[in-house]
């Protein structure tokens, strides 16, 4: 039995969707020696956005931008980090590692690669059930390293580096407790994951809650995660058309309502060459609710405000017919949803 911890960098994570620019391993055997430790450089072929709200960077690179943009992209590093993540008689440990699932999935799809089926274990959540707090704040994993006195001189905010630091926390823990990894994740559960057939699962998700009688089509719950994996597997279907390279957003008071009729219309943007986005602040495009639908819609407001503030008038608002007609999408298609939908239940 060997032990693979792993931690990811990405570019960007626009439209929910991770660009990765590093994959960081350390690999250990079953008395905790260092087989290797690597920092897989990737070029992302995405912009590199590493600032959050008030230009505050909160992402510190470990090499020049150039570095990355000068190295091989993902598709050059499949075959390797498969072979990482799929080796028999390994157990594979990340710090929230369904976050880095998440990018791989990603990445999976963007350059349309078979994914990588794995099982995966959250030493986040190990240290958290062993401290026994309930504060998340206070499970970073320096955080954690802090808590169990790990020197943290080392980290160069190379992804490697955090897989290290990933590791001595749960060599720290298996100490505590006298257990190997593979006994602790057993006594301090729920902690494991998977990342299956492009789809993750972990038992430490909270479960959805059913949706209640006259909500069938409403966007949340369970109606929620489809409707996210439809807009994600939307992405890139269509490599021209007329809103190629052009990100659309909705009123929420629309959206919300008609699961699925908005599935048909990201299907129809897709189509299109568009890319459907919960954002306004990252759209092109604005599409107002319907005239007849009631309420006032403060993502309008949000829209509006952008324009008058934008030097390039982004948004372009449209009202809602106006964008049915540039999808094709009739609102005769839009109503026979509905009323099938009604007729179901």
């Amino acid at each position: 039995m060997d032990y693979l911890f792993f931690d990811i960098e990405c570019a960007n994570c626009d439209g929910g969707n991770g660009k990765i620019c590093s994959f960081g391993y350390t690999l250990i055997d079953h008395d905790y020696n260092i087989l290797e430790k690597k920092d897989i450089v990737i070029n992302p072929r995405a912009p590199f956005r590493l600032r959050g709200y008030g230009k505050k960077l909160y992402i510190q690179l470990a090499y020049p931008e150039e570095e990355f943009k000068n190295a091989p992209d993902f598709t050059e590093h499949y075959n390797l980090i498969s072979s990482l993540l799929t080796a028999e008689n390994r157990m594979i440990f990340g710090y929230a590692p369904e976050n880095d699932a998440g990018f791989l999935r990603s990445e999976f799809e963007r350059y349309s690669l078979s994914p990588v089926n794995f099982i995966f274990y959250d030493v986040q959540r190990l240290y958290k059930y062993a401290s026994g707090t309930e504060n998340t704040n206070l499970c970073s994993l320096m955080s954690a390293c802090e808590g169990l006195e790990i020197d943290t001189s080392f980290i160069e905010h190379k992804s490697c580096d955090d897989a290290y630091a990933t590791m001595m926390v749960l060599k720290k823990l298996c100490e505590k407790h006298n257990k190997r990894p593979e006994e602790l994740v057993n006594i301090f559960t729920p902690c494991q994951g998977e990342l299956k057939n492009g789809e993750i699962y972990a038992d430490y998700f909270k479960p959805k809650t059913d949706l209640k009688e006259g909500e069938e089509n409403f966007i949340k719950g369970i109606n929620r995660d489809k409707f996210k994996q439809i807009v994600r597997r939307s992405n890139n279907i269509c490599s021209h058309g007329s809103l190629y390279g052009k990100k659309i957003a909705f009123s929420w008071i629309y959206e919300y309502h008609h699961f699925n009729e908005m599935c048909k219309i990201v299907g129809a943007i897709a189509k299109k060459g568009g890319r459907y986005t919960y954002k306004i602040s990252n759209c092109d495009i604005f599409v107002k609710k319907p005239e007849e639908s009631r309420g006032i819609c403060k993502k309008l407001a949000e829209a509006e405000k952008l324009r008058e503030t934008s030097k390039s008038l982004r948004p372009a608002i449209m009202s809602f017919n106006s964008f049915l007609s540039l999808i094709d999408v009739t609102k005769d298609e839009l109503s026979e949803i509905t009323l099938n939908k009604q007729a179901v239940n």
